[in-house]
């Protein structure tokens, strides 16, 4: 067989049927230079790891991209899968934070972007992640 007869399969995008809600109590800021481009081209914003929340001890799941954060929250870009009401750690440098995933959206076969709210956390340890994101504000 020809190497030009053979060809990779195209993923199908899903059709996912979603409904615009905005039930955030606060502003977040978005750290992507230009917003209006797809998410799937996106490669601004801020790598971070995830964790589980473990009894014993946290598990690595992944590394997911912040898009954008505010004191209610952070939206977060990744390829693994996580479900509603998971609670779930993000490291940002040496600062670990509680997050339980509020909302999901698919952006393709691959990825999926959440919106999570921070969970039991300290106002100053927020502010602290707040100010870890400003020179990409900025």
């Amino acid at each position: 067989m020809s190497k030009l007869k053979i060809f990779a399969r195209a993923e199908r995008r899903k059709k996912v049927k979603v409904e615009p809600q905005n039930n955030r109590q606060h502003i977040r800021v978005s750290l992507r230079k230009k917003t209006d481009d797809s998410l799937v081209l996106a490669c601004d914003g801020i790598t971070v790891t995830i964790y589980s929340n473990g009894w014993w001890r946290s598990k690595k799941l992944g590394i997911a991209n912040i898009k954008d954060i505010g004191i209610g929250g952070i939206g977060l870009l990744t390829s693994v899968h996580l479900k509603l009401d998971q609670k779930i750690r993000v490291q940002l440098q040496e600062q670990l934070i509680s997050v339980k995933i509020s909302r999901a959206w698919p952006i393709n076969n691959k990825l999926n972007f959440y919106g999570a709210c921070w969970l039991n956390v300290d106002e100053h340890e927020v502010i602290a992640m707040l100010n870890k994101t400003r020179h990409v504000r900025f």
